[in-house]
């Protein structure tokens, strides 16, 4: 993990292979997504591998890495030293801004044909789930989320709202470090969910459309196993069925 840990810092937590990259542009282009715009980009290094396809990405984050000489990146200024990437380089140009400032990088009519990007949203934050109600509030219906469910990104709130509004349109898989379980997830609105009924903390279980239960495949999941963390579970019976399949993927890892 040390190891994995200096390259997230220089470069992002998530690792995409061109060929995933190159399927996420052609699942945005199919559904008329014409713009991305990355909220909490940090070094701008998965908005870089996105652009690079001839994609128009523009990346925000609240504490950018690159200080400009003279700014003040004080609490009086709402910013402070990034507290995943601190100062180290950005790949392109991340812009200063809050989650909770979303709606003003939507013009009037844009926010249907722009997708908003979540990498790694930090746990235990509101950041996830500020940014995903604003971009509801003015219209939006693409999210695409690199991360874990149930897992090290995002909130449970956060969650919540995917489950209750949104719906699996494209899964791509992640390089993944160790017992890293990251996927891509491109997600539509589900069309009759209407504005008046977004909500911030109803809670819902996790569809099996967005996290299948790895023993049944039929049942959103709940849990996900501590030591192989790619598998996720249902229900306690599941995960007793599960056990011989999960000794061979723990062996795998070199796990008694």
């Amino acid at each position: 993990d040390s190891c994995r840990d200096l390259l997230c810092n220089l470069y992002a937590y998530a690792a995409l292979s061109p060929a995933v990259v190159q399927a996420l542009k052609k699942s945005l282009v199919e559904q008329g997504i014409q713009k991305v715009i990355e909220m909490g980009a940090g070094t701008g290094y998965i908005a870089t591998l996105l652009s690079g396809t001839g994609v128009t990405v523009a990346a925000y984050d609240i504490s950018p890495t690159e200080a400009d000489v003279g700014q003040d990146y004080g609490p009086s200024q709402g910013m402070h030293v990034n507290d995943y990437h601190g100062n180290a380089p950005p790949f392109c140009k991340v812009t200063h801004a809050s989650s909770k400032n979303t709606a003003m990088f939507f013009p009037d009519g844009t926010a249907q044909a722009t997708a908003l990007l979540l990498c790694y949203p930090p746990p235990m934050s509101s950041m996830a789930e500020d940014t995903i109600l604003e971009f509801l509030r003015i219209g939006g219906r693409t999210i695409v989320h690199i991360g874990e469910f149930r897992g090290l990104t995002g909130s449970e709130g956060f969650e919540n709202i995917l489950a209750n509004h949104f719906q699996m349109c494209t899964r791509l898989s992640c390089l993944r470090w160790g017992t890293d379980a990251a996927n891509v997830a491109i997600l539509s609105k589900i069309p009759s969910v209407k504005k008046s009924t977004y909500r911030r903390s109803e809670k819902g279980e996790l569809s099996a459309s967005l996290l299948n239960c790895s023993n049944c495949q039929r049942s959103g999941s709940k849990r996900r196993c501590r030591i192989a963390r790619s598998l996720t579970y249902c229900s306690s019976e599941c995960f007793k069925e599960h056990d011989k399949f999960r000794r061979i993927i723990l062996g795998m890892s070199m796990i008694p």
